[in-house]
Parts: C-alpha cells; structure tokens; sequence
C-alpha cells in the first residue's frame, strides 16, 4: 500500500469534506477533479514552454468544455494565452486544409481515441485510477470503513468500479454498505416527492430537499 498512502489519506479527508448547506460530492469524483486541476496548473506553469506538452495539446486540439473552464477560473492568463495561441495556428491549418465543396476538415477524420483525449481529462482519468485503487487496497481498515460509513457516499459509477476492483473478501461490505447508502437516498427522493403533494405542501422538509440535487450527482453514467 505505500504507494497509495497519500492518495489515500487525501481520499480519505474527501469523505467528510462537503461544507455545509451543500451536496456532497462522491469522494472519487472529488479526488479526480483535484488531480485534473493540480495537473492543468502544473501545464500552465511548468509546461507551456514544453514543446512536447504543447505538441500534445495541438493534437488533442484543445481542452473540452469542463477542463477549459477549470482553467479560465484558474486565472493563468499568460499561459493560457500562449497556448490558445498555438491552437488558434492549428484549427486555422486545418479548415484552410479543406479543398471543394463536400471535403471535411482533417480532424475529423478517424484517429485513434488517444489521440484526441482532452489533456486534462487525461489527468482526471489517471488521478481516479489512482484514488480507485488506493480504497481498494484499503477497505479492510477500520479508517476507511468508518470514514465511508459516516461520510459521503460513493457516486454509483465509482461504487461499480471499486467493487470490481476489490479483494473479494470486502466485496460484501462494500456491496452492503452501497446499497444502504442508496436505500437511504431512494427513501429521501421518495419523501420528496410526497411532499410535493398539494395535500402535504404544509409540512417542514428535512435532508430530503437536497435529495434531487444530491442524485443528480451521485447517479450519472459512467463516462468511461
């Protein structure tokens, strides 16, 4: 486990972390977008000189949606203008590679998937894998079973994917300790909904009126 060690005390502070009067998050999702974030400002600063790193960017064309506003929000303006430069050069290349009427532009010919993975999905997908594996070396601790017992629950894609992942001695702990979690969420949903009912519109709502927004995050697709 020690290669999991600081991954897994950072995972472990993410049961718990949620402040107050918001959703929790699932501790993974919450761990993997901290990598993607540490790695997208680790490229601006240290790497947009980086040939390497810019070449690699140029053929990903770009960042998707969610990681180029992580890094607009982040504020390297520079760096971001350096870069944005780059691909500006390299999208103008390719729709002035076009020739006749029902030509398509270059990018859109077939490539292999790693080609053009966003950079910073790249960081997000790595840094789960990592936060995956260190719960899974880790789930028979008294830690990490009380920290998933009392925090925030696991969103279901990653609930999945550590279970799949896991010795099979805690299989069962782990698959009971999910379905509580979403037991308990069903029960909430299930509330709401009744008091949304005109004939119990005067009664005091409780944990429930978050329960919507909470499974919107919890109960998402897998994406990968």
């Amino acid at each position: 486990m020690p290669d999991h060690e600081p991954c897994l005390s950072d995972l472990l502070a993410r049961f718990g972390s949620a402040p107050a009067g918001t959703a929790p998050l699932c501790p993974i999702c919450s761990q993997a977008a901290h990598g993607a974030l540490r790695g997208l400002r680790a490229f601006a600063a240290e790497y947009v000189n980086d040939p390497a790193e810019r070449a690699r960017l140029r053929a990903a064309r770009g960042f998707c949606g969610a990681h180029s506003e992580m890094l607009a929000n982040d504020g390297q303006a520079l760096a971001i203008a350096i870069l944005m430069s780059d691909l500006a050069d390299e999208w103008a290349q390719e729709f002035a590679a076009e020739t006749g009427r029902h030509a398509r532009p270059r990018l859109w010919r077939r490539r292999a998937p790693t080609a053009l993975e966003c950079p910073g999905c790249t960081m997000e997908r790595e840094a789960e894998e990592r936060a995956i594996g260190a719960l899974a070396d880790a789930l028979h601790l008294g830690e990490v079973r009380s920290a998933m017992e009392a925090g925030s629950p696991l969103c279901a894609a990653h609930a999945s994917r550590l279970l799949a992942g896991s010795p099979r001695g805690d299989r069962e702990w782990l698959r009971a300790e999910v379905l509580k979690k979403l037991q308990s969420l069903g029960e909430e949903l299930a509330e709401s909904v009744r008091k949304n009912d005109y004939r119990f519109l005067g009664e005091s709502w409780g944990e429930e009126s978050t329960a919507w927004r909470r499974a919107l995050g919890l109960l998402r697709r897998p994406e990968r």
